[in-house]
């Protein structure tokens, strides 16, 4: 596979994935980069009225919280945007901590925090315990950063239960950072130390931070050369970054020229930071002869690895892409175009598959157990395992899903148990794409982000926010007899 060809592919299933007004339903062509990330179409039609998707019963007082607000409350402005008005920017990108106290995003607003003055896409942290939102993606004094939307970052965050995050950005928030490269950065949320993990390196972009909840242990994926000693490889590597130490060390064989050109992207490090998992091209146990891209997951002290997105004695037919996993390396969630990791997926789509010891499951399925006639992507579980979210455009997973948009899921493993949270006060269905859902490490709480205007009450500013929802509030929807009615999957 050519390096332009591999690019393109990852740009479309891994890079964008997350993106809430993206169904990453195939590669994109050779040799084309998707772009609708950093530069979404312009949007100007007005979004559907709350009668024309109105459905379903209503939900309960307090369903849905908006995040991506100022400290008093008020809503993120339009703003940042040198090429016109979009909807589908705004604030979006979503991380949650352990409990689901502090969700981090980016946005372009500058009413969220004052003197935010750079007309520039920022990393916020919003406490929702205290009701505070701060903006992290500053210098270690607390100056903003000045740039432009071209400069603009849109990688994954991660925070910790503490509320220090991990993000990536172009912005040289650090006086030793000089390019205009993604580096990434760990932060605490109160400003007092601000670290930069992907240093020394000037040469390439880290990107695709995960942290786990303790906040002690960062992974990213670099194509640097020149972050450890003796790295013979010119392709991109998964890191392991310490806080506290400073120690880097590389983890998928950075020292091995035998994969030269090969890439290690989109990691994710399980809560408790013994397992690590990512997506790759490269042919990394005996069984993987193919050029697909594939999930591994890999046990961090022993250095021991296993490709858990291919069938059973044979090869996946399509990429594997997006990985989380719980404590314990037990549970590895994952999006995959292929159609034979199952006996049943016949849908030709992309959808979320679950690996554990005891083998695949297709977790994405409807109510009534089967597979849906939709794509199903961007896997966040829970630690213990059980709980899964993830994003969908099928139409068919819930009853009277009939808003022909994507929508965000969570997903109970054990019971089967199937509730669609992006929907409004009375039950509406969401008027615009929702995505990016992640869900906090003990399973309580779900964020994602939003084009839709009617999820909450008062929201008119017409651009993406970010919003969360209570594991409790969810499957409270889901009266007695559907729940009986959704069979264990």
């Amino acid at each position: 596979m050519t390096d332009v060809l591999l690019l393109s592919v990852w740009f479309q299933l891994v890079a964008c994935d997350g993106c809430s007004s993206q169904d990453p339903t195939r590669p994109a062509a050779s040799g084309t980069e998707d772009t609708s990330s950093a530069t979404p179409d312009r949007d100007t039609d007005p979004p559907p009225t709350d009668e024309e998707t109105d459905s379903g019963e209503p939900p309960p007082e307090g369903f849905l919280e908006r995040v991506s607000v100022a400290s008093d409350g008020q809503q993120a402005n339009v703003a940042g945007y040198e090429s016109g008005y979009s909807r589908s920017q705004g604030s979006f990108q979503p991380a949650i901590s352990e409990t689901g106290r502090y969700v981090a995003f980016r946005s372009f607003a500058s009413n969220l925090v004052a003197g935010d003055a750079n007309d520039f896409l920022d990393v916020f942290l919003h406490d929702r315990e205290k009701g505070v939102t701060t903006r992290v993606s500053v210098t270690s004094d607390g100056a903003e950063v000045a740039g432009t939307s071209q400069d603009a970052s849109e990688g994954v965050l991660a925070v910790a239960r503490s509320g220090r995050v991990a993000l990536s950005t172009k912005q040289a928030l650090a006086t030793r950072d000089g390019d205009t490269l993604d580096d990434v950065y760990v932060v605490e949320p109160d400003g007092s130390a601000l670290l930069q993990a992907s240093w020394p390196s000037a040469s390439e972009s880290a990107t695709w931070p995960s942290m786990t909840t303790e906040g002690d242990v960062v992974v990213f994926a670099s194509g640097a050369h020149d972050l450890v000693a003796g790295d013979q490889h010119s392709g991109v590597d998964v890191y392991r970054y310490e806080p506290a130490t400073g120690a880097l060390t590389c983890l998928t064989g950075c020292e091995q020229p035998t994969q030269d050109s090969t890439y290690a992207m989109r990691p994710a490090i399980s809560p408790d930071g013994g397992w690590v998992c990512f997506t790759t091209d490269a042919t990394l146990a005996q069984e993987d002869t193919d050029e697909q891209l594939d999930v591994y997951l890999l046990e961090v002290a022993t250095g021991a690895l296993q490709r858990v997105s291919a069938p059973s004695g044979g090869e996946a037919d399509d990429h594997a892409y997006r990985c989380a996993l719980s404590n314990d390396g037990e549970h590895v969630a994952f999006s995959s175009h292929a159609n034979n990791l199952v006996d049943d997926d016949t849908n030709d789509s992309a959808d979320v598959f679950v690996w554990s010891k005891d083998g695949l499951r297709l977790a994405s399925r409807t109510t009534a157990g089967e597979v849906p006639e939709g794509s199903s992507w961007g896997p966040s579980i829970s630690a213990d395992g059980r709980y899964l979210a993830f994003t969908s455009s099928a139409n068919d997973l819930v009853p009277e899903d009939t808003n022909g948009t994507h929508d965000v899921f969570l997903l109970d493993l054990d019971e089967g148990a199937l509730a669609r949270a992006s929907v409004g006060p009375g039950g509406q269905e969401g008027n615009r794409a929702s995505g990016a859902a992640v869900l906090s490490a003990d399973g309580t709480t779900l964020a994602f982000d939003s084009e839709a205007s009617n999820l909450v009450e008062g929201d008119s500013n017409g651009v993406r926010d970010v919003f969360v929802a209570s594991r409790e509030a969810l499957f409270g929807q889901l009266s007695a007899d559907d729940q009986a009615d959704q069979p264990s999957q």
